[in-house]
């Protein structure tokens, strides 16, 4: 079992204030929701839970079984989809995969791959240059990859963005499939999405 806590937590940029004294806790089989006005922290907020941002005040723990873990395991254990994500131009489809398999430690072969490119409606594009994907195609190709990393924790910002109604489905599903096992946090304003939360977190 994953914990993850927050204490206190407040990002600053220069004098400028955005969010403070924010505290949580959350396990693996929940999904939070990160919401507020645009500039209110959202993406901010998600840099720091990933580790990726210092915060100005206060903590991140994240836990397994009672066992601290390192900022590197945390890492290891995190998949991601965000707009300042980006996959590799040069690299096919599968290259992608393994790139990021590598990152997270994990074991690649392409029958996996194809079977999460399947998942997305990617099927039979694993072996084209990501320069042959269209935009959506290149978002969806986001969410294969970090599903398929089966993290215990992921991040999602903007999880709608780029994606037709049916590929926002995909992900809303493929979420619940995993959710079992996975601590999920999606930052949206988008009310549709708000509602597959256990909880919501509204900074102002």
């Amino acid at each position: 079992m994953l914990t993850f806590k927050t204490d206190k937590l407040a990002k600053r940029f220069g004098k400028r204030g955005i969010f403070r004294n924010l505290s949580l806790e959350a396990q693996t089989g929940s999904v939070i929701a990160l919401t507020g006005p645009n500039g209110s922290g959202k993406s901010t907020l998600s840099k720091i839970l990933m580790g990726i941002l210092p915060a100005s005040a206060g903590s991140v723990t994240v836990t397994v079984d009672g066992r601290e873990l390192t900022l590197h395991e945390r890492m290891t254990r995190t998949a991601v989809v965000t707009p300042y994500f980006n996959l590799y131009e040069a690299l096919t489809g599968y290259e992608n995969f393994e790139f990021f398999a590598r990152l997270h430690e994990k074991s690649f072969d392409n029958e996996y791959a194809e079977r999460w490119l399947e998942t997305f409606g990617l099927a039979g594009r694993g072996e084209d240059a990501l320069g042959d994907y269209s935009s959506g195609m290149r978002q969806r190709l986001k969410f294969a990859i970090s599903f398929a990393m089966e993290p215990d924790m992921l991040f999602l910002d903007e999880p709608g963005s780029n994606l037709d109604q049916s590929g926002k489905a995909i992900v809303f599903a493929e979420a619940q499939k995993i959710k079992e096992k996975t601590l999920i946090f999606w930052a949206t304003n988008e009310p549709e999405e708000l509602q597959y939360a256990d909880r919501v977190v509204r900074l102002v």
